[in-house]
């Protein structure tokens, strides 16, 4: 449903995106790189460019007032000031949603996908053939989504340590950046890269396993305010509620 709408509203999208193009002010320029680095981190959702993304926050900033307007009837200033900075602001915490969930995939799938890597590796492929393989019999997702464009940037006369620091920027999380440094130092060195391959791969489970168990140590304390401050008042109402009510009565 929401893919639907939004291809209803590309036309509209395209058009105010071209008046975006036209303008070369500087924050407006800053605000466009920026845009364009989180829509890479996103994985450049419904392939959108940041100019197009900044046409749909303004799109959304003149719809929802307009909603409210329709809805209420009449015209309330300070309502639609507060409904159009919220229509304006949504896209960018879809795009921070999109994001969190990407680096959730992302970081689930890395471990397993080196560990193929360094399967291939230790086979006699080399790296290129081996991501070309992953790429090919691996599961659909961001990760194996970046490999297949890591493999077309190589294609079109990247050289390895290029694309593999283009992919790092895009994806920019620390497991990855780590994971393509020492690949990229690996290469310069002309050490084993199966051998990286299976270190970088123990490490990261193990950074995995300890942030679980940060989570899970912090799990009580977060407990406690719902416990304190809505199971606790249920229980006394519960126990003292008919004590009360018959002491007044």
């Amino acid at each position: 449903a929401g893919r639907g709408l939004f291809y209803r509203l590309l036309p509209f999208i395209s058009g105010v995106a071209v008046l975006n193009r036209n303008v070369t002010a500087g924050w407006f320029v800053r605000a466009r790189d920026s845009i364009r680095r989180r829509l890479d981190k996103a994985g450049n959702p419904y392939g959108l460019e940041s100019d197009d993304f900044l046409a749909l926050k303004e799109l959304a900033g003149l719809a929802v007032p307009l909603a409210g307007f329709i809805v209420l009837g009449r015209v309330n200033i300070p309502a639609m000031a507060v409904l159009s900075v919220a229509g304006f602001l949504y896209p960018d915490l879809w795009l921070a949603d999109r994001i969190k969930k990407k680096e959730k995939m992302f970081i689930r799938e890395l471990p397993n996908v080196i560990d193929l890597l360094a399967l291939c590796v230790e086979a006699g492929m080399d790296f290129t053939a081996g991501v070309g393989k992953v790429v090919s019999k691996g599961k659909r997702g961001p990760l194996t989504g970046e490999l297949s464009r890591f493999l077309k940037e190589l294609k079109i006369g990247k050289t390895r340590k290029e694309a593999l620091e283009d992919m790092s920027r895009r994806v920019d999380i620390d497991e990855f950046v780590s994971f393509t440094a020492a690949l990229i130092q690996a290469d310069e060195m002309g050490t084993s890269i199966g051998r990286i391959l299976s270190v970088q791969s123990e490490e990261i489970r193990n950074k995995l396993m300890l942030k679980l168990e940060k989570k899970a140590m912090e799990a009580p304390v977060k407990i406690l305010l719902p416990l304190i401050g809505f199971i606790f008042p249920a229980i006394f109402i519960i126990i003292f509620g008919p004590i009360i009510l018959t002491g007044l009565f």
